[in-house]
């Protein structure tokens, strides 16, 4: 049986990044029909983009918490300043 699956991303989230990670490790233990859909998560944002922490206040967190998974899937997160602009 086929598990499709549509995912909802953003180039520039990295939580995005985690989430596909986690889905292509997954394909080598079951049948996953991805569908990618790209969205904007901050639409708002300025084209030379802003300091991150306007949107996030606790980034050593986020991060510490991308971190405590990344090796696991193949992933190298490092801190991000700007939130880019991701049209």
């Amino acid at each position: 049986m086929t598990i499709r699956i549509r995912m909802f991303s953003d180039y520039i989230c990295p939580f995005c990044y985690l989430g596909k990670a986690i889905i292509d490790k997954l394909k080598g233990r079951f049948d996953i029909e991805l569908e990618h859909v790209g969205i904007e998560i901050h639409p708002e944002t300025p084209r030379c983009g802003v300091d991150l922490k306007e949107y996030i206040f606790e980034t050593n967190e986020m991060y510490q918490h991308l971190r405590s998974r990344d090796k696991e899937y193949g992933l190298n997160f490092c801190d991000v300043k700007i939130l880019s602009n991701s049209r």
